[in-house]
């Protein structure tokens, strides 16, 4: 659902009651924001990211997961203060949301690949994880991509990790290293810097690069990029 609310419109009365929670963003966003004439606030359902959001001259143009949509003072806090403490509150709702609706799955057995010991080693390189956070196997994608392929995902609670890895042309240490690169997204979580939500940081990047064989895995992932787009278009 998308909305857009111009200063000085219709107020939520005049509104359908679906709209109501988009209104109530889109005014926030306008009352603590003069030089707004205009915002547009998109519903989504997306599961990993809470907020984003694009400002042109006189408007602002925010998509907002459902799980925060009540929250509009903490929106406008984080789209236009970087306010980490309401960014905080929005995202431990966002994920407490999240696992009511479905629950986290750890199942990290594969068909050729066990994450279990992959991730123990690559939380050597990360400290701050102490515990090793529910892992699992992704399901083949609907869309097949072209040129690029999101090998693993962290939402924060568990790690994913793309089918087309479990193989046994793939080695350890490429698992291992992306392994650790989702780890650090829990070691360093987003943060909002200037407007703009920031996800791989400068340390995040540093650390990265830390790991022993990240360079040995960023070229063979160049090497097979093609082989492993081959095998998603073959089981699509």
């Amino acid at each position: 659902m998308r909305l857009t609310v111009q200063r000085g419109g219709p107020g939520p009365l005049l509104r359908l009651p679906s709209e109501r929670p988009l209104w109530g963003v889109a005014q926030a966003i306008l009352d603590a924001e003069p030089s707004f004439q205009s915002c547009t606030v998109v519903k989504t359902k997306n599961r990993t990211r809470v907020l984003s959001w694009r400002k042109q001259p006189g408007a602002l143009e925010l998509r907002v997961s459902k799980t925060v949509l009540g929250h509009p003072d903490d929106i406008a806090a984080v789209v236009l203060r970087d306010d980490q403490d309401a960014w905080a509150r929005l995202r431990a709702l966002h994920m407490g949301q999240r696992e009511e609706v479905k629950p986290v799955l750890n199942a990290p057995l594969g068909q050729t690949h066990d994450l279990r010991p992959l991730c123990t080693a690559a939380m050597r390189f990360v400290p701050e994880v102490s515990t090793p956070p529910p892992l699992r196997w992704g399901d083949w994608p609907s869309t097949l991509p072209r040129r690029r392929i999101q090998l693993g995902a962290c939402d924060g609670v568990g790690i994913r990790v793309h089918p087309v890895l479990d193989h046994a042309s793939v080695p350890d240490f490429v698992l291992e290293v992306l392994l650790h690169h989702e780890l650090l997204h829990l070691a360093i979580p987003p943060k909002v810097v200037g407007g703009r939500r920031v996800i791989h940081s400068r340390v995040f990047r540093h650390r990265e690069r830390a790991h022993p064989a990240y360079a040995q895995s960023q070229a063979w992932e160049r090497a097979h990029i093609s082989n492993l787009l081959k095998r998603i278009r073959a089981k699509g």
